[in-house]
């Protein structure tokens, strides 16, 4: 048997999930990638993924839709974003951000996110870190963030955020488990 694979975003669903699923693979493996992975990319290395869903055409997954998570821009309780009733993306185009790493799959849907509005991905007073250090930045400082609603429901000892009032252009991501046949 293999190992299951938990991806960092969806750790926060899991417990919500179905801890029991996960308990019965023998090795439950962290990953920085926070997209299941078609199975040609990761043959043989897991027989559990818990994470957003890439198409796959592998005739040995077996991938059910647990649920649709949008994206929500937030900012700190103190940031003068989070006293305004409205907010268009627009507005926010020049604002200092908090980002994940380059190479994070959630980086794709966020840059669409600016890109169905006309707008170019943010640049001025950019950070990039974990979950976590995003979350510090945002909570603390200047910084706006984008992240999946589902970390902001489910997620364990954040600090307190605020969604801001910002329409997404982007459809919800479907986030599941792929399992082998």
């Amino acid at each position: 048997m293999g190992h299951s694979a938990l991806m960092p975003a969806n750790l926060t669903t899991l417990p919500h999930f179905s801890v029991s699923s996960a308990m019965r693979f023998p090795k439950s493996v962290g990953d920085p990638a926070s997209t299941i992975p078609p199975r040609s990319a990761s043959r043989a290395l897991v027989d559990l993924v818990v994470g957003r869903i890439a198409e796959s055409s592998e005739e040995d997954i077996h991938t059910e839709v647990l649920f649709h998570d949008g994206i929500v821009v937030v900012a700190g309780l103190q940031n003068r974003w989070s006293r305004r009733r409205k907010v268009d993306l627009s507005e926010l185009a020049d604002e200092p951000w908090a980002f994940p790493q380059p190479e994070s799959p959630f980086n794709g849907p966020v840059a669409e996110l600016f890109r169905a509005r006309g707008l170019r991905f943010p640049s001025r007073g950019l950070a990039r870190g974990s979950v976590h250090l995003l979350c510090a930045l945002v909570a603390r400082g200047p910084f706006l963030g984008i992240f999946p609603n589902s970390l902001l429901h489910f997620g364990a000892n954040l600090p307190p955020l605020k969604i801001l009032p910002v329409e997404m252009p982007v459809p919800p991501m479907p986030v599941g488990r792929s399992v082998t046949a």
